[in-house]
């Protein structure tokens, strides 16, 4: 099983070493080298709504899978406690829908960022409002100013 290192850095170096995972926290991403040995450069955005990670101190596991599905290698592989954790292959029509489903969530969840419900005091009847995360966060600084 492979081991990977990791490097925390604030920036991506433009040439990658194979075997470790470059670890960008102010820019939220991690980029490596594909682990099956291609060489090709894979960049995974952490958010909530690409891949996750867990750091225990001194190991990183990411979530959910890396499909290279792009890459001729056609690589699927798991990255639990710095080890590479071989998947199977997935048929294209399988890969389509999940590639469908993944974007249907993400435009969902950020849809649900994007603006928040609020009611006034009047009561539970009112039709939500919806603000902006622009305006909850100016009506934020006035409320702290002293202006609200």
């Amino acid at each position: 099983m492979k081991t990977l290192s990791i490097t925390f850095t604030e920036f991506i170096p433009e040439q990658l070493e194979e075997g470790i995972l470059y670890v960008s926290m102010p820019y939220s991403t991690i980029a490596h080298l594909c682990a099956c040995g291609c060489k090709n450069e894979v960049i995974t955005p952490l958010s909530p709504l690409d891949w996750s990670m867990t750091y225990n101190g001194k190991e990183i596991s990411l979530h959910p899978s890396i499909g290279n599905w792009q890459y001729p290698c056609r690589s699927h592989y798991w990255i639990r406690g710095n080890k590479v954790v071989w998947a199977g292959n997935m048929h294209n029509d399988i890969i389509e829908n999940n590639r469908s489903a993944n974007l249907a969530l993400k435009m969902k969840k950020s849809e649900t960022n994007i603006t928040s419900h609020n009611y006034t005091e009047t009561g539970m009847n009112d039709k939500p409002k919806q603000t902006s995360y622009f305006n909850q966060l100016m009506n934020t600084i006035r409320e702290w100013l002293g202006y609200k």
